[in-house]
């Protein structure tokens, strides 16, 4: 048998993987010597002694570019767009704080575009975001906002309440979630059967920004959020200070987006402080800082007198928050490239990510067509981060998770040190052999996180088409 040789340098993959596969005694291929590595010649005839699984393997490993070579690779994933059905509702508030009616413009992806159109059916409900917005204005306010998050398959509820109020839309943005259970059981509610509330997520923009955050830390039922430029309860009138008081209760996965143009909330003193408390969330919590471009509004909403530019930004903003939303309500993983992808630490308008990991995220970003790039992407706090990949899956309790892979078939495919970045980063090329068409792999990644040390990732399985 082939001696297993971890090389120091990340191309030394091929020679982990011969090592894993070649489990017949009689197979002797014949070695490479290349500087320190010691790598096997896919020239070799024995390579045509291996099963297609195999075979397919060796492939992956052996004839991807080098890694030092290899551009760095940020899918894109298109959203599906759906026309988009918009009324305004009146929801009863079902518990005992709040407005008494919960006022909203709701936008859905309906059967066809314009007011009152009836909702598209789906088998188990659309997921659900419910907006708060921002000081003295009112949901409806944020048209192009909620029209396109719609257009991606969310129903956006709007709230209209609680103008004036922080603690009022506090309250009213925690009704809401269970409100809208009740609403979705209603038979005479346009909205009967045709909700996901168990995909749900809370967004907001400057007092609903942080409005939305606190309503995460008192969650009644809201898988992650997104708040725009958010508010950290100081102003003329007030002199609330939210972010040490709610952040560490957080526990749901959250985004923030707030740029350096904002002349109305510092994001040092706001954004910044809420991301920096929420030190227990047990998912990611992550903030993009945008450059001056990135103001008040255009973060947020589109004016009359709104630029090009304001339009880029707001585009951008969108892209994210559609991205971060279809990972945690659709449990999309590979929607985390659109976000945090390694390509996007040079985009246009963006200044900064801060990232903290309370729990490993693992995804393979790419078509999976012949010929196609293919990125493996993990997220962990700075330390050793490893992917594995075997024959099957499985199921195993470790001292570290959920093992989701076959112990008997799993074998190491890369390791790296995750540094700041908190991102470790293979990317490889499928090769173009139709005898590839139709495998399906498991991978699954190993990495610390900030909440329970070291823990497995997420399953994904690698299914190759043509």
């Amino acid at each position: 048998k082939v001696k297993t040789f971890v090389g120091t340098s990340e191309n030394a993959i091929g020679t982990q993987i011969w090592t894993a596969l070649l489990a017949d005694d009689s197979i002797n291929p014949p070695f490479i010597l290349r500087g320190k590595e010691k790598c096997l010649s896919p020239l070799s005839p024995s390579l045509q002694l291996l099963p297609m699984k195999a075979k397919a393997l060796l492939y992956f490993s052996l004839f991807s570019l080098p890694l030092l070579c290899q551009r760095v690779l940020a899918q894109s994933l298109s959203p599906a767009s759906f026309s988009v059905g918009f009324r305004n509702m009146g929801i009863s508030n079902v518990g005992s704080k709040g407005s008494k009616t919960l006022w909203a413009k709701v936008y859905y992806p309906a059967t066809k575009a314009g007011a009152s159109a009836p909702i598209l059916p789906k088998a188990g409900g659309w997921p659900v975001v419910v907006f708060l917005h921002g000081y003295s204005g009112l949901g409806s306010n944020y048209p192009d906002l909620a029209n396109r998050l719609a257009a991606m398959g969310f129903v956006m509820v709007m709230s209209d309440t609680a103008r004036f109020s922080p603690d009022l839309q506090l309250d009213d943005g925690k009704a809401l979630f269970p409100s809208l259970v009740g609403e979705n059981k209603r038979k005479a509610s346009p909205l009967f059967g045709a909700l996901d509330l168990q995909r749900a997520a809370v967004m907001g923009h400057s007092m609903g920004g942080g409005n939305s955050l606190r309503v995460l830390a008192e969650n009644p039922g809201y898988r992650c959020g997104v708040a725009l430029a958010p508010w950290d309860g100081k102003g003329f009138i007030t002199n609330f200070n939210y972010p040490p008081k709610y952040g560490p209760k957080i526990r749901q996965p959250f985004l923030i987006l707030h740029g350096e143009g904002d002349s109305r909330l510092d994001w040092k003193q706001t954004a910044l402080r809420w991301f920096q408390s929420a030190t227990k969330v047990r998912g990611l919590s992550a903030f993009w800082l945008l450059d001056k471009n990135c103001d008040h509004k255009n973060v947020a909403r589109l004016l009359s007198s709104s630029t090009k530019t304001d339009k880029e930004v707001f585009s951008k903003i969108l892209g994210f928050a559609g991205a971060w939303l279809k990972r945690f309500l659709g449990d999309k993983a590979p929607e985390l490239e659109a976000v945090l992808g390694p390509k996007l630490a040079s985009g246009k308008y963006l200044r900064q990510l801060r990232l903290r990991v309370g729990a490993p995220e693992f995804w393979i970003s790419g078509t999976g067509r012949l010929g196609a790039p293919l990125g493996f992407r993990l997220l962990g706090e700075p330390g050793m981060g490893v992917l594995f990949f075997a024959a099957k899956t499985g199921k195993l309790q470790t001292p570290w998770g959920t093992l989701l892979l076959d112990p008997r078939t799993m074998h190491p495919l890369a390791a790296k040190f995750l540094g700041a970045s908190r991102i470790f980063a293979l990317d490889q090329t499928i090769p173009k052999d139709p005898s590839l068409v139709g495998l399906g792999i498991p991978f699954q990644g190993l990495s610390l996180s900030s909440i329970l040390g070291l823990q497995w990732s997420g399953l994904q399985r690698l299914q190759i088409k043509k």
